[in-house]
């Protein structure tokens, strides 16, 4: 059974969350690549597997934020691969069914279970006034849309090969590989899921989510939404 690579980015204050994520996601990958910002060469305990390879942030480039689960992604081998976050919780047939939607559509798309679609008109608040809104962690129907969340998201390298200079400013992977995707006219798919497909490990520590630090402050984020034409792209 093929199985996909995962790569993930995290920070000290979620030693606790990869307690709880770290167990669901080993035994459906095939390697976990793991960058590690502002760790100061510990390496938590959880992560010392032959499964995983770690990168320390002041070994490398430095803080990358989230952008650090792209970590030489120039450099990926081909195959399927997985983003993923730190603080969530997958099912245990997590990756077969990413993998299985992938070629379900025949490696046309690229696919996650979170999402967004934006106005036709300009948005006042990326993170406040945007046209549909699809959670993770929500019912959702299956349909294809702007904006990948790249925290559930999995993908071919038959479909798209992500470049490093494709995130030029931290936390906002989703904007920057949603953008590509549409100027590579490659669809979104949103996969179907029900409520409570993927959780979240009660030790996240309110506060610390790029959400929830960026939702005041998101006019960056607001006028580069509102600076491109998006489309929906089907498969």
């Amino acid at each position: 059974m093929e199985l996909p690579t995962f790569h993930m980015a995290t920070m000290p204050v979620r030693i606790a969350t990869l307690g709880d994520s770290i167990p669901r996601i080993l035994p459906q990958c095939k390697h976990l690549f793991v960058y590690l910002n502002n760790f100061s060469g510990y390496l938590p305990e959880i992560l010392a597997h032959p499964k995983i390879t770690v990168y320390f942030s002041e070994d490398e480039i430095g803080n990358t934020g989230d952008v650090g689960k792209f970590y030489n992604c120039e450099d990926w081998e081909p195959g399927y691969h997985c983003t993923v976050d730190d603080k969530l919780l997958y099912p245990e047939n997590y990756a077969q069914f990413m993998m299985g939607k992938v070629d379900e559509y025949k490696r046309k798309a690229v696919v996650s279970l979170h999402g967004r679609n934006f106005h036709d008109r300009p948005s006042t608040s990326y993170y406040f006034d945007v046209k549909n809104f699809f959670g993770c962690m929500d019912k959702v129907e299956e349909q294809f849309v702007h904006e990948i969340g790249t925290g559930v998201m999995c993908f071919h390298t038959d479909t798209i090969r992500p470049s490093w200079d494709w995130f030029p400013y931290m936390n906002m992977t989703d904007i920057y590989m949603s953008l590509e995707l549409q100027k590579r006219k490659i669809p979104v798919l949103i996969a179907g899921h029900e409520r409570g497909t993927i959780g979240i490990s009660d030790k996240t520590m309110i506060g610390h989510g790029i959400s929830q630090n960026l939702n005041r402050k998101d006019t960056f984020q607001t006028e580069l939404i509102n600076s491109f034409k998006w489309r929906i792209n089907r498969a």
